[in-house]
């Protein structure tokens, strides 16, 4: 893992991470086609996501399947944050979330989604996260290899903000579209490469910043 690590300034406030009230609320039938969640979940706190993204408009167009929150998501690997299903665009993510309230240490992080303080906001995180598997999958289909070929060149130089982001090109983009929402003004600084590979694509997409 590429680990140049720097604290990135004290711990980010949850208002903060969950944005605004006044941001517009995604709707089913129109952003993504129906909720599911366990009875923990906070509706309008995890769909936020999608809000804050500025995504709204593009999911319009390009609308998610089901989101689903559940208590828990397991492989052969062990626990795991969230998936996203390029066949029907649909997306679960867990509600169990013990490695939260990390400092945000660029380089040390686990996942981006690691400097909520509950689990909600992580749910939050890891919703914009996957959100970019579905940007991919979208914009793949238009760009063919052109696409990977752009982010993989970034990927390849990155000063990773955490050990998803350096995985592979596709968790590089996921994790880097995270910071661009949640931590802009360290991914700036300590990753210029990705940040503007960030703004090139969402201006691609018309997200709203």
């Amino acid at each position: 893992m590429n680990c140049r690590c720097t604290v990135v300034g004290a711990m980010v406030e949850q208002e903060q991470l969950a944005g605004p009230p006044e941001y517009e609320r995604p709707k089913a039938g129109v952003h993504f086609s129906q909720w599911r969640a366990t009875s923990e979940a906070n509706r309008r706190t995890v769909l936020r996501g999608l809000s804050r993204a500025g995504l709204l408009d593009w999911l319009k167009d390009n609308p998610l399947g089901e989101i689903r929150v559940v208590q828990s998501l397991y492989d052969e690997f062990g626990p795991f944050n969230g998936v996203y299903n390029p066949a029907n665009a649909s997306i679960r993510l867990s509600f169990e979330r013990p490695e939260i309230n990390q400092k945000p240490i660029w380089g040390e992080l686990d996942t981006v989604s690691t400097i909520a303080g509950n689990p909600n906001t992580a749910a939050q995180i890891s919703l914009v996260h996957e959100a970019g598997h579905h940007i991919l999958t979208v914009l793949g289909r238009q760009m063919g290899p052109a696409l990977e070929d752009k982010i993989r060149k970034v990927w390849n130089q990155a000063n990773y903000v955490s050990g998803r982001a350096s995985v592979n090109w596709k968790e590089y983009f996921c994790e880097v579209h995270c910071a661009y929402i949640y931590l802009q003004n360290e991914l700036q600084v300590k990753d210029p490469l990705g940040y503007n590979l960030i703004r090139e694509i969402r201006r691609m997409i018309g997200a709203r910043d």
